[in-house]
């Protein structure tokens, strides 16, 4: 999967709220803490988002999470986690949705 391709899977799985968390990596449908990667997990945080699609633990390798960054310090001036447990999910999908354009622009 690519930069762009990364983007669009991560918004899509947190794009509805109630698949949404804070301040934690990815709940259960009982709220309780689990793996991202966990089958059992229903709702996730931007950060457990791209655990889940990418299986990468090493976020900071990663030109999907990289362009997340990006994107949530020109916006907000917040790296991406505290944008996504202070701000909210509103602003989470505005993070989301200019990495995606940044990543558009970037494609040959």
């Amino acid at each position: 999967m690519d930069t762009l391709e990364t983007l669009k899977a991560i918004k899509a799985l947190i794009e509805d709220s109630n698949r949404w968390t804070q301040k934690i990596g990815a709940r259960n449908r009982k709220g309780m803490h689990v793996n991202a990667a966990d089958p059992k997990a229903v709702c996730w945080c931007v950060a457990g988002a791209h655990l889940r699609v990418t299986g990468e633990y090493r976020m900071s390798e990663s030109a999907a999470w990289q362009a997340i960054e990006s994107a949530s310090s020109r916006l907000f001036n917040f790296h991406a986690i505290n944008v996504n447990d202070i701000i909210g999910h509103a602003a989470v999908m505005q993070v989301l949705d200019a990495a995606i354009a940044d990543a558009e622009q970037a494609q040959p």
